[in-house]
């Protein structure tokens, strides 16, 4: 694939904090959605070649792509929960990474095999760099009932949807 571009935010460099040598301190945030396998479909990608929706091939990519980015922090959306504990987790942790992962909620009320094909989001982070000190999972079907945002209207357009964000907090 073609090289992407970083983007910078503006005023990044502007932020005022200075290294004790003078240098700005600088992180690197990848965030990837990696297209979980039962997504990638011939029916709703048919213009891409059915090797590259192949998974085996796809996530060999991604992980190269992630390796070469070099970032502090990645976050990964679609990735299926044995996908994360059995690739991700384990070829990022060589690479000096720690991660966490929160599947979708559907999840709860599954078996034990159904629950492997759920997908949810990742974040790893360096662990040279960081510890995290809290993760949380925020489950937007919950919030919307909770907040008192519970109109026939909002359940109908958020509960079947099964959103979910996963946030960590790092020193």
């Amino acid at each position: 694939p073609a090289e992407r571009e970083w983007i910078v935010p503006k005023g990044l460099a502007d932020t005022g904090r200075v290294r004790p040598d003078g240098t700005q301190p600088q992180m690197r945030v990848l965030c990837y959605n990696v297209l979980s396998d039962k997504y990638a479909t011939r029916r709703l990608y048919a213009y891409c070649p059915s090797w590259a929706l192949d998974w085996d091939y796809r996530k060999q990519q991604i992980l190269k792509e992630i390796a070469h980015r070099d970032a502090d922090i990645i976050l990964l959306q679609e990735v299926e929960t044995r996908e994360f504990y059995g690739y991700f987790q384990p070829e990022l942790h060589q690479r000096g990474y720690e991660g966490v992962f929160q599947a979708k909620s559907r999840a709860r009320n599954m078996g034990d095999h159904d629950r492997k094909s759920v997908d949810g989001c990742a974040v790893f982070f360096k662990c040279a760099k960081f510890e995290m000190t809290h993760n949380y999972l925020i489950e937007f079907e919950r919030l919307s009932t909770q907040m008192g945002a519970g109109t026939a209207d909002m359940i109908n357009r958020v509960m079947p949807k099964d959103n979910i964000a996963c946030g960590v907090v790092l020193e």
